[in-house]
């Protein structure tokens, strides 16, 4: 029985993604109020997931995700990501100038905006980083891997864990309704 449950241990931990170390990408993308946007992209030969700058329209000065990229929470210092937490393609305001002359550019402070995005079937998230000049500083950004989701191989072994436990528990009831 006890080699049954070294079984199931063993199926649980074979082919889990594991955390790789996370990447970061120093961008130092002002936001400044005379200029466009900068597209983003966080993989070398990829389409640009997310983009920083200044939109006319709505004068205000934002991160904003394309096709593949996603935005979650924002929060006034770094923490973890989590990969499940609500994320959508909203743009994330950081600055904006209010419709009244000379009241110049409002800054929000240090923001931390929470960020995913897929490229080439893997799952990335990460966090930006916008000071309180407005200037989006850095994206740091782990790839998630299949999020935690065992091999079919573990799947397997897991199984024969379970059934193999099972099949002890049953002996020894056996056993037991035999001696009395």
């Amino acid at each position: 029985m006890k080699y049954a449950f070294a079984m199931l241990a063993a199926g649980g931990a074979v082919g889990v993604a594991s955390e790789a170390s996370a990447t970061v990408v120093t961008l130092g993308y002002a936001g400044d109020p005379t200029s466009s946007h900068q597209d983003i992209s966080l993989i070398s030969g990829s389409p640009a997931q997310f983009y920083y700058g200044f939109n006319s329209g709505s004068e205000k000065t934002h991160l904003g995700a394309y096709g593949n990229g996603f935005l979650g929470g924002t929060y006034g210092s770094a923490n973890t990501v989590d990969a499940s937490e609500t994320f959508s393609q909203n743009p994330v305001k950081t600055a904006w100038i209010p419709p009244v002359p000379g009241a110049g550019f409002i800054v929000f402070g240090d923001q931390y905006i929470h960020l995913k995005f897929t490229d080439a079937g893997e799952l990335y998230v990460g966090e930006a980083h916008v000071d309180n000049n407005a200037t989006l500083v850095d994206i740091s950004f782990n790839d998630a891997g299949p999020a935690g989701i065992p091999e079919p191989a573990s799947w397997a072994l897991m199984i024969a864990g379970v059934g193999l436990a099972g099949t002890a528990l049953r002996q020894r009831r056996r056993q037991a309704v035999v001696s009395a």
